[in-house]
């Protein structure tokens, strides 16, 4: 007997369709499996025969040949198992024409099945459902059946039927009970838009003085500009970009769609939050290899750029990082995404997030104060230097901490709270979606096209004159100067300005405080 069951696979952060054929006929007892399989797809075999036995199924003895296409494109991981586990049954003939419902039938037709098994008969969940089960819904299935504890992750799709079970007794009888599909999502897994509770996010009113930062952090929010923070060890750089997240505006619906796919690919998601609604923070340590930060390995995965998508990639000490790690982020900060070329094809991930940085000025941390920093001239230009111009040129704001007074720390006036900053970024968000209306895929002032900088940073006057001046004498960069004008723009619009100032011009220069210490002919540590 032959049987086909519909199925999905994963390749890269996307879901493609698939089909799980099975023939068993006569001949030498065995079971052949073909379809460019990776190991543990491979073995299946083993998993899914050991949970009929368990289960109390008994096949006959038959030459089963599996195939799962398409042929040419490689299959990895565990979530084909019930779909080569239904049609193993259906084509034994356990299955019978006879003993299946109506509503069996539409299963076998028009539903398709993914799901991990166990040697018990239980079926486990699997990573990456949701992003395979709108791959099935823009297929056209009606429906798909998944392990109970996928079924909450899976409902998040609309216009599809989600059936959740828990082990093969239950997959059996969806075929030989009459009554609704329905009925089969319990009500604990059917689409939730409760949020997980969890511990409240750190406010900027913990932090007492820093003003400066506190405000190239809200311009840098504002306008999706990507920040680096420097200055003395304990100045305050960690707790700021942990607050950043607090004052970023909610995401939509389709960005949490969005970012729970790629938790979901990489088994992060958590079980009890099948939906993802906070702005995620990373922090990578500084000895994460390449892959770990822009993808790879083997399958391929996201990696943390990916992973930080819509919200924060924060790399703390960021000279300490291995340097083909720091400058191999120079195209996804300007791309948005990254290409990952390989053998099988070419996997592309979003990278679509906001960096936040943080450096000392030296590798003891207490730089410029010489009565506690011991380096040597030599030592700091080696450190500040693994830090390169086209790096630098890709940060549009390089901050710099300055002392705290005792008065600030000792002061019972708390500052502005994380509630209040995000109010007024919100406003600004709301004027670049105005202004961004007809220029297709551009959202911020950061992801202006140097067109659209000429068409929306337009100066004029005095102002044109001190942009000049500016470029002349710190020797600009053709990159650094439509940072700095975008920069601008969005200093205007936290003003309320329809055109940029001669103070929101200086403003903006001001914010590169650091990068001209290293590369402006300055060496502070001579």
């Amino acid at each position: 007997m032959f049987a086909k069951i519909r199925c999905a696979g994963l390749f890269g952060v996307q879901g493609f369709l698939a089909e799980t054929e099975a023939d068993s006929g006569t001949g030498l007892p065995g079971v052949y499996l073909t379809g460019a399989l990776s190991p543990e797809t491979k073995e299946a075999q083993y998993r899914v025969f050991t949970a009929i036995r368990n289960s109390g199924l008994s096949l006959k003895p038959r030459k089963v040949t599996i195939n799962i296409s398409p042929a040419g494109r490689k299959k990895e991981g565990t979530g084909f198992d019930l779909s080569i586990l239904t049609a193993v049954l259906a084509a034994s003939g356990i299955l019978e024409e006879k003993e299946i419902s109506e509503r069996g039938r539409t299963l076998l037709a028009s539903f398709a099945f993914l799901g991990e098994l166990g040697l018990d008969g239980s079926l486990k969940p699997v990573r990456g459902v949701l992003p395979m089960t709108d791959a099935l819904r823009r297929g056209g299935m009606k429906g798909v059946v998944v392990p109970y504890g996928n079924a909450r992750e899976a409902a998040l799709v609309p216009d599809i039927l989600v059936v959740g079970v828990r082990n093969i007794q239950e997959l059996m009888e969806l075929f030989t009970r009459e009554g609704s599909l329905a009925m089969r999502v319990p009500e604990a897994v059917q689409k939730s838009e409760e949020d997980r509770e969890g511990e409240k996010l750190p406010d900027f009113s913990d932090i007492r003085g820093q003003a400066y930062l506190k405000r190239a952090a809200e311009v840098a929010v504002s306008g999706r500009h990507n920040l680096l923070l420097s200055g003395a060890a304990g100045s305050g750089k960690t707790m700021i970009a942990r607050r950043i997240p607090g004052i970023m505006p909610e995401l939509t619906r389709e960005e949490q769609i969005q970012l729970t796919k790629l938790y979901s690919i990489c088994g992060l998601l958590p079980e009890d939050q099948p939906l993802l609604k906070r702005r995620p923070f990373r922090a990578p340590h500084h000895a994460s290899s390449l892959p770990a930060l822009l993808g790879g390995g083997n399958p391929v995965r996201p990696g943390e750029v990916s992973l930080s998508a819509k919200g924060v990639l924060f790399l703390d000490e960021l000279p300490l990082f291995r340097r083909e790690v720091i400058e191999a982020l120079r195209e996804p900060l300007e791309e948005r995404r990254v290409l990952l070329t390989r053998l099988r094809g070419v996997y592309e991930f979003p990278a679509d997030f906001s960096l936040v940085a943080a450096c000392n000025n030296c590798p003891c941390g207490f730089y410029p104060d010489r009565k506690r920093c011991r380096c040597t001239p030599a030592q700091i230009r080696m450190y500040q230097g693994r830090l390169s111009k086209p790096i630098l040129e890709r940060i549009d704001i390089c901050a710099e901490a300055r002392p705290v007074e005792y008065g600030a720390l000792s002061g019972e006036r708390a500052g502005e709270s994380s509630q209040v900053i995000r109010g007024r970024v919100e406003q600004v968000y709301e004027i670049q979606k105005h202004r961004f209306r007809d220029c297709g895929s551009t959202r911020y002032n950061s992801e202006m096209t140097p067109e659209e900088t000429e068409r929306f940073c337009r100066l004029t006057g005095e102002t044109e004159e001190l942009m000049r001046r500016i470029y002349e004498k710190k020797g600009l960069s053709l990159r650094t100067y439509h940072k700095v004008l975008r920069v601008a723009r969005t200093l205007a619009d936290m003003a309320g300005r329809e055109d940029i100032g001669q103070e929101q011009l200086l403003e903006a220069v001001s914010l590169r405080s650091f990068e001209d210490r290293l590369w402006g002919g300055e060496r502070n540590a001579e």
